[in-house]
């Protein structure tokens, strides 16, 4: 077994090879430790509390199914890339008190641009559901505009700083510092088969962003003070 070395929101990880050419995704799953620390943020630095260094296991192209596998190039996420040669992997994986299935998130981008499902199997391997969690891209420092949360009884936290601007704004603009978006916590559950359920909305008065603040590797969506919509 060799182990190489990646990153995952900055996090330097290993990543898992082995002398089996062709193991199954339930094989592969089965090589990612179980996370048991809840709850469980997809933070730029993860805390210290939580697992520092986790096993990166690959996501093969016989994975993706119908997933919507590219990398969004734009604030907004409405333009994005289909890259066959994409670095798609899983990284981590949550397993609920009754044990019906299995929820992983993959990472989906070798380059600056970034994305992450969270995705749900059945224990014997079979998509259940995904959900989108978050998507940005890598500057002087990563910028994201969706985060998540994800709790022992699985309802899983979204937290979107979405774009209220008409004219397009690329990822890459480096050129841009300000931005003008909009909070959105979204909060659903993973229920006992395994399938998202939206289970409510808080909306958030926009407001101007500046690229400091979204390049901050120690400010998360969450510990915003944006004021909620009356």
């Amino acid at each position: 077994m060799k182990t190489l070395i990646s990153m995952v929101l900055g996090i330097m990880i290993p990543f898992i090879m082995t002398d089996n050419d062709d193991p199954s995704l339930l094989e592969r799953i089965s090589w990612i430790p179980e996370t048991t620390l809840y709850p469980y943020y997809g933070s730029k630095i993860l805390d210290t509390n939580q697992y520092r260094f986790v096993e990166r296991v690959g996501f093969h192209p016989e994975d993706y199914g119908n997933l919507p596998i590219y990398t969004w190039d734009d604030v907004q996420a409405t333009l994005y890339t289909v890259d066959a040669n994409e670095d798609v992997a899983m990284y981590r994986k949550f397993i609920p008190q009754n044990k019906n299935y299995i929820a992983v998130p993959i990472s989906i981008g070798a380059s600056d641009w970034k994305r992450y499902l969270l995705l749900t199997y059945t224990n014997s391997g079979q998509l259940i559901d995904y959900l989108e969690v978050s998507y940005g891209i890598y500057g002087s420092e990563l910028m994201l505009y969706k985060q998540w949360k994800i709790e022992r009884d699985m309802k899983v936290t979204v937290y979107h700083l979405k774009s209220t601007e008409t004219e397009t704004i690329m990822l890459d603009d480096f050129e841009r510092n300000q931005f003008h978006l909009q909070r959105i916590d979204t909060e659903y559950q993973i229920d006992s088969t395994g399938h998202f359920v939206k289970l409510s909305e808080k909306k958030y008065q926009a407001k101007s962003y500046t690229r400091s603040y979204l390049e901050n590797n120690s400010q998360n969506i969450w510990q915003g003070n944006e004021v909620l919509q009356p």
